[in-house]
């Protein structure tokens, strides 16, 4: 069944109308007047208190030397620095 070449000019003629119609229904139910409600902020109250320099005239100044908590001497067969100690002075250790 094929359509001849006057119906297939004939339908998008007729489609146009009712495609105005259908956009036109659209757009004005998209402009409806909704009341819009109006809310009020609860203002709730805040306490504020207004932070400023400290005056403090006192310094300490003391003099001294540091040193490491536990100082050991040890060789190792690669260069680098020990980053972490897993067990503590005087700690039982198991072999392996």
């Amino acid at each position: 069944m094929s359509l001849s070449s006057s119906i297939l000019r004939k339908l998008p003629a007729a489609g146009l109308p009712a495609a105005a119609v259908v956009a036109a229904v659209l757009g004005l139910a998209g402009c409806s007047q909704e009341k819009a409600e109006v809310v009020q902020e609860v203002v709730r109250p805040v306490k504020v208190v207004e932070i400023g320099e400290a005056q403090t005239t006192r310094q300490l100044d003391y003099s001294g030397s540091v040193r490491a908590r536990t100082e050991m001497n040890l060789g190792f067969r690669i260069a680098g620095k020990v980053t972490e100690r897993l067990v503590d002075i005087g700690q039982h250790v198991n072999e392996g």
